[in-house]
């Protein structure tokens, strides 16, 4: 029997998701008011995690699909390349 198009999906999301688990479990072993800089946050799914975790994000994205959600999670979002001198220029805090 072949696999439907659910199936990979579900097995390829659970993959992606124990590799996920592993890093945000770096903040269960560090401190909970850590300080996050993600660069390329996507959508913000991997700093969802952080931020349940008590860690202040500051995401950097420039895709304007992924910008749209990632600003419901992260603290902080920078909207364009973390190469711009813009950029460089609001990083006033310091990360972990």
């Amino acid at each position: 029997m072949t696999e439907n198009k659910f199936e990979k999906y579900e097995k390829t999301y659970w993959k992606l998701w124990n590799k996920d688990r592993k890093i945000v479990s770096l903040i269960d072993e560090k401190k909970p008011d850590l300080s996050i800089l993600d660069l390329g946050c996507g959508f913000g799914k991997l700093d969802y995690h952080f931020k349940k975790r008590g860690a202040y994000v500051f995401g950097v994205e420039q895709n304007e699909e992924r910008v749209k959600v990632a600003e419901l999670v992260v603290d902080e979002l920078y909207k364009g390349s973390f190469l711009e001198n813009e950029f460089l220029n609001k990083l006033t805090k310091k990360f972990d």
